[in-house]
């Protein structure tokens, strides 16, 4: 007998979930020019706020995202912004994240 497998998803529901982080990349690079380039946060800022559990069951897309948001997105350093001149930016083009 197969033993039930509850991260497998069906064709549908893969296409959806690209779909919606697809969407989610491409607001997030719409708002890179207004965003600034240095996190404000310090070490440890972001450890704090992170949950101390990992989920026990899958959890959605937007659920992920929400979370990526949440806890991730305010403590990066946007080395796609175009006020970065660290390096070449060689792979920042969106078509490089396809």
């Amino acid at each position: 007998m197969t033993e039930p497998r509850p991260w497998r998803t069906s064709p549908e529901a893969f296409a959806r979930d690209t779909g919606i982080v697809g969407q989610w990349l491409a607001d997030h690079r719409a708002h890179v020019e207004t965003s600034t380039v240095w996190s404000p946060c310090q070490p440890g800022d972001l450890l704090g706020r992170m949950p101390k559990r990992l989920p026990s069951d899958v959890v959605d897309v937007p659920s992920v995202l929400g979370e990526l948001e949440q806890f991730i997105v305010p403590g990066l350093v946007r080395w796609d912004h175009p006020g970065w001149f660290a390096w070449f930016p060689s792979n920042g083009h969106e078509h490089a994240l396809l």
